[in-house]
């Protein structure tokens, strides 16, 4: 609970406050309220209402309740359930503001969220795998799905050659806008046989694991730099544990690595491996199915000439 004079001061400042805060009481009554606790980017906005309700009268937050961000000493940015009251008048009004820490609360609705969309995008690559012989569907659709997944603009499929297992090349299958910067990246991605250890796609071969490198140009493994990309990562897909392909996404800002993320990518690796899996077999099903068809129709003629 924080309370507010009309000056724009705090009056009053709980226990509480303190600890969501930061500020000890005696540090913040008779501050401004929004030097304390309201972002930079809203603090006009915070002043011009409290001069508009002093001059008109004209309320917009009262007697509701808002979810907004505010922030603590340490200046960390953090969202909280508002609700403003007024008590008293003139000179001696207060606005008194109650205020709930809802960081845990969104934190859980981000994460529903994230299974949602992944359980969305496991559904429609099942969906793609169903319909198609050809693994280049379900591949290009993974990588649409996780770009939106993560909001990470560029993807890249590489594939194991069929005659070894100790190096990747690119399969050509990418999504992302065409800019000059993907030109170039989808032209080097060409030429270069990542091997065990070798730029990402080679970090992965070797390890097995997903991977995340956060600033790419200061990255010693990472071979393509200077191409305007900050952060990259990738993952693996597996058919009967053998590492068949890996997929990986660039964006251009430097972005540290998001456990969450490499845990979300490393279950879906090894399901799209199985959907893959899948997928062959069905494809090598409807390739004997077609033969067997053919060997039935073959014999019927025969009999028919019989």
């Amino acid at each position: 609970v924080v309370a507010m004079r009309r000056d724009g001061t705090v009056a009053e400042w709980n226990h509480l406050a303190e600890k969501s805060f930061g500020w000890a009481r005696e540090d913040a009554v008779g501050r401004p309220m929004a030097d304390l606790i309201v972002p930079t980017q809203h603090r006009v906005a915070h002043v011009e209402g409290v001069r508009r309700y002093n001059s008109t009268g004209d309320a917009v937050l009262l007697g509701k309740r808002l979810e907004i961000t505010a922030v603590d000493r340490a200046g960390r940015e953090f969202p909280v359930e508002l609700s403003i009251t007024v008590s008293g008048e003139g000179d001696e009004r207060l606005f008194i503001g109650f205020l709930r820490d809802i960081s845990l609360r969104r934190q859980s609705e981000e994460q529903l969220l994230r299974r949602t969309r992944e359980a969305e995008l496991l559904f429609d690559i099942s969906r793609f795998a169903a319909s198609s012989s050809s693994a280049e569907p379900v591949l290009h659709e993974t990588l649409r799905a996780i770009c939106e997944l993560t909001g990470w603009p560029v993807g890249h499929a590489l594939i194991v050659p069929a005659q070894t297992h100790d190096e990747l090349v690119s399969s050509g299958i990418w999504y992302g806008p065409q800019d000059p910067n993907l030109d170039a990246l989808r032209k080097i991605s060409a030429t270069v046989r990542f091997t065990p250890g070798v730029g990402l796609p080679g970090v992965i071969l070797q390890t097995g694991e997903p991977a995340w490198m956060s600033d790419t140009d200061v990255e010693t493994a990472f071979v393509r730099k200077g191409l305007g990309y900050g952060a990259a990562f990738g993952f693996p897909l597996k058919s009967s544990g053998q590492l068949i392909a890996v997929l990986e996404f660039f964006t251009r800002e430097k972005i540290p690595p998001d456990p969450q993320l490499l845990l979300t990518v490393r279950t879906l690796g090894e399901q799209v491996g199985r959907v893959l899996e899948r997928s062959s077999a069905m494809a090598e099903l409807r390739r004997l199915n077609e033969s067997l068809e053919l060997r039935v129709l073959e014999r019927s003629h025969e009999l028919e000439r019989a």
